[in-house]
């Protein structure tokens, strides 16, 4: 298979791949736009999970240092957001490890953005994160 497809026709590109990939034709195969896709995906895979990360500690923040904000409509956008983490760790269990290791900087991204969002300065949110990994995760957990 040619470089031209993946170029020309991205949709025609994945169905030709998947065919020869059913057919076990693995000598054509557009190798190496295959990798980059497949590592695309995995990129995706962490992108969603940091800003899905990085909206609950935001609504969190939020929820905190704006009571008179709160609401039934953030309160079930924090849980969906939760559960898409969670359910993001469910089928892909090695992502955890990659939650903790932006977990930290995440928190300083929502920071930023809830002081901008709330119109509070920043220096009312705690610059070290209040919440930890277990509390994020917890569907029931408020501050």
């Amino acid at each position: 298979m040619s470089n031209d497809l993946y170029n020309q026709d991205y949709y025609q590109w994945i169905k030709e791949i998947v065919k020869l990939l059913e057919q076990r034709n693995f000598e054509d195969l557009d190798l190496d736009n295959l990798i980059e896709e497949i590592q695309d995906l995995a990129l995706n895979e962490k992108q969603i999970i940091e800003t899905n990360l990085i909206v609950v500690l935001k609504l969190l923040l939020k929820w905190q240092y704006q009571p008179e904000q709160q609401s039934g409509e953030i309160k079930a956008s924090i849980r969906r957001h939760r559960y898409q983490i969670r359910d993001d760790l469910k089928v892909s269990p090695s992502l955890k490890n990659y939650l903790s290791e932006i977990w930290l900087e995440s928190y300083q991204e929502a920071r930023l953005q809830a002081a901008d969002e709330t119109s509070l300065s920043i220096e009312i949110f705690p610059e070290q994160c209040p919440f930890t990994i277990e509390n994020i995760l917890n569907t029931d957990s408020l501050p």
